[in-house]
């Protein structure tokens, strides 16, 4: 009996030793200073671990949970970042002893993809712009041209924002809806593979001087924009966008 007892004393004085050194790193991804205005709340959890259990393994599981956690409460589009996860000392030395579960306390923080998303199409429009506008001519006529097969509603969000741009600079921008009558009266088809000749063709018709034609290629960490700027009157490619990290989506 005493020594069970002894054995009992050492191992919560083991535990409590233990317990400076039993917060186990983050587990997910740190947040980055740009991260912060997606930042929408904090989630935490408690389960159970098995004793031995290494820290990457301690990681994982806190991720799925806190994650789990997460899009109950804010929904399927977030992360989860800045995670803490860290072993209660007393269930930690009980555990030991008799072989059993120990009980982790974990936390992080939730930031919204949606917004996260938002700020880097915002910034890569922002880039987009300052190339368009560097080869705009005088008294350019715009006509902003979705012309995405893949992502079409991000590709749409930038051309939102880009014919909102324009006209904030007080620059021409050609109607959506004049264009589309153009086009089914000269029997062409937007929604698909359209040749140069076609937007100078209905580009002239509509009054536009100048084409920007919005793209998406890509998936994943390889998704960018791209952007064609075509000039009506030469029938030249005034600008075209590259694959680098500033075009990026």
């Amino acid at each position: 009996m005493n020594n069970f007892i002894s054995m009992a004393v050492s191992a919560l004085l083991l535990a409590g030793a233990l317990f400076s050194c039993a917060a186990t790193p983050p587990a997910g991804s740190p947040l980055a200073a740009e991260e912060s205005d997606a930042v929408i709340g904090t989630v935490s959890v408690e389960f159970r671990a098995p004793v031995g259990s290494s820290n990457e393994v301690i990681n994982v599981m806190a991720y799925d949970r806190l994650l789990a956690r997460a899009r109950m409460l804010f929904g399927d589009n977030v992360d989860v970042r800045d995670i803490e996860a860290t072993r209660a000392a007393a269930a930690f030395g009980m555990a030991m002893m008799i072989g059993g579960d120990m009980t982790i306390a974990a936390r992080g923080t939730v930031i919204s993809l949606d917004i996260q998303a938002a700020r880097a199409r915002a910034g890569t429009t922002e880039h987009a712009l300052g190339e368009v506008r560097r080869v705009l001519p005088a008294g350019a006529r715009v006509w902003v041209h979705n012309n995405a097969t893949a992502d079409r509603g991000l590709a749409s969000d930038v051309v939102d924002d880009m014919t909102s741009a324009f006209i904030r600079d007080s620059i021409t921008v050609v109607e959506r809806g004049l264009v589309d009558l153009i086009a089914i009266e000269q029997g062409i088809h937007l929604d698909g593979t359209v040749a140069d000749s076609d937007f100078i063709s209905i580009g002239n018709a509509a009054g536009a001087n100048i084409i920007v034609v919005v793209n998406i290629s890509g998936a994943g960490a390889a998704r960018r924009l791209s952007v064609r700027v075509l000039d009506i009157a030469l029938g030249t490619v005034r600008m075209q966008s590259d694959t680098g990290e500033a075009w990026r989506l």
